[in-house]
């Protein structure tokens, strides 16, 4: 069973910010598992959730455009992006964070880790309880 940064009981009221790589249209156990973790964030929180989505296709959230082929993922991995992440999907999101830091940023994939240690280390008040 998955442990969870809050409790249960307690409503929180921050501002959260939601990115996930598994919000596509595409019938898949990661989208269920991002659909089901962002549900939870807004069945426990009064909170502002702003939520992103890094993929290929537009979807009803905000779009990350993300690597749009295999070559394109190659190099992205090999400058060290991963996720679907490239240089300008990982500058459009930190530039989001910059524009409104929220107060807890959940990373629903772990292969966003680049990017949360960058996010450590250049906005320290972001909220670390949140689930990477």
């Amino acid at each position: 069973m998955q442990k969870y940064w809050f409790k249960m009981s307690t409503t929180y009221n921050d501002n959260i910010m939601f990115i996930s790589a598994n919000l596509s249209f595409d019938a898949s156990g990661g989208r269920v598992l991002s659909e089901t973790n962002l549900e939870i964030l807004k069945a426990v929180s009064n909170a502002s959730i702003r939520v992103f989505s890094v993929g290929r296709v537009k979807n009803i959230y905000t779009n990350i455009k993300s690597t749009s082929n295999t070559l394109e993922t190659a190099l992205a991995n090999l400058q060290l992006f991963s996720g679907g992440l490239h240089l300008s999907a990982y500058n459009s999101i930190v530039n989001e964070i910059a524009k409104a830091p929220p107060d807890i940023l959940y990373l629903d994939s772990s292969l966003f880790g680049r990017l949360a240690m960058v996010v450590k280390k250049k906005f320290p008040d972001i909220d670390r309880r949140a689930h990477v």
